[in-house]
């Protein structure tokens, strides 16, 4: 219920931001980044369902090889991708910069952990996450912090949205699924995305009201 309940959620914030976007082009940036977490979560889970949790059952704790270790990189790919993307997103709405530094950093990573797999599994690959997430954690907060001292045009709200999504993925850190337990705690993080989800509805709900009702009519 609570993995239905996301979904739905993913997909109407993900439709009202594009809704939004059509009229303000400054929040494209958050209908790309909820499409691409959209996506990259639906294409895990199919991964994961239909390929990888048969797979590690069979191997009993040895190392994948072959098509199933290609696969396995694959969502390792789409998970890291996410917190590289959000990075990517701040230095862009609060920085107006393009984010080429994170994206860059982002495949030395992924790169680094291709290279270290069977060596670097298990608690050794939790901590690796951990780290590139508190990288990306660290670059999203410093460029808000950037912003809010040296800000001089007035925030809108697709400011306060990006700040609500680093706000989720800092409580995760901090008491959710990245400090309980990431292969366990998982539901953790998904009740937090839930209630985002409910946010980001409400606000650009809103937002596309008082855009369609202040737009002068012909």
């Amino acid at each position: 219920m609570l993995v239905a309940m996301t979904y739905a959620g993913a997909v109407v914030a993900t439709l009202l931001a594009w809704d939004v976007s059509r009229k303000r082009r400054a929040h494209r940036p958050i209908a790309v980044l909820l499409t691409f977490g959209l996506a990259a979560d639906l294409a895990r889970r199919a991964l994961r369902v239909f390929v990888l949790v048969p797979a590690y059952a069979a191997l009993n704790g040895a190392p994948a090889s072959g098509m199933v270790r290609a696969l396995a990189h694959v969502d390792q790919a789409l998970f890291l991708g996410y917190p590289a993307a959000l990075a990517s997103v701040t230095l862009w709405v609060y920085l107006a910069r393009r984010p080429w530094p994170v994206m860059v950093v982002y495949v030395v990573a992924e790169v680094a952990l291709i290279a270290s797999y069977p060596v670097l599994r298990g608690e050794g690959v939790r901590k690796a996450y951990l780290g590139f997430q508190l990288a990306c954690l660290a670059v999203a907060v410093g460029a808000f912090v950037h912003w809010m001292t040296f800000r001089k045009n007035p925030p809108t709200v697709t400011h306060w949205i990006v700040a609500l999504m680093m706000v989720v993925e800092i409580a995760g850190v901090a008491a959710g699924p990245w400090r309980l337990g990431l292969f366990v705690k998982w539901d953790l993080a998904q009740m937090g995305y839930c209630m985002l989800y409910a946010m980001l509805i409400l606000i650009q709900w809103r937002w596309s009201w008082v855009i369609r009702n202040s737009t002068p009519r012909s």
